[in-house]
C-alpha cells in the first residue's frame, strides 16, 4: 500500500485535467477510506502513555523483554500502535 495526499492529488487534478471527469474523480477521491489516520494513532499512544503500563502491570508489559528500560518499553509500545494501524 501507498499512501498519498488526497487533497494534493485532488488540487492537481483541478489545476492539470480538462475535461468533464473533473468533479467525478475529486468525487471518487473523497469517498475513499482514510488508510491511515495520524490523529487517531497520536490519541492511541497518548492513552497508552496515560495509562503508564510499567506501573500498572508492576513490571514491563512485554513479557518476552524482562529487564529493558521503560523508555524503550513505551517506544515498543507506540511502534505496536502505529503498526496496528496501517
Amino acid at each position: 500500500m501507498r499512501l498519498i495526499d488526497a487533497d494534493a492529488f485532488e488540487r492537481f487534478i483541478h489545476e492539470h485535467c480538462q475535461d468533464s471527469l473533473v468533479d467525478l474523480w475529486c468525487e471518487l477521491i473523497k469517498m475513499q477510506p482514510t488508510a491511515y489516520d495520524v490523529d487517531k494513532v497520536a490519541e492511541k499512544i497518548e492513552q497508552y502513555i496515560a495509562n503508564d503500563p510499567c506501573n500498572v502491570n508492576g513490571a514491563c508489559p512485554w513479557e518476552e523483554n524482562i529487564g529493558i528500560s521503560c523508555a524503550i518499553c513505551g517506544a515498543m509500545g507506540a511502534l505496536k500502535i502505529v503498526k496496528d494501524e496501517v
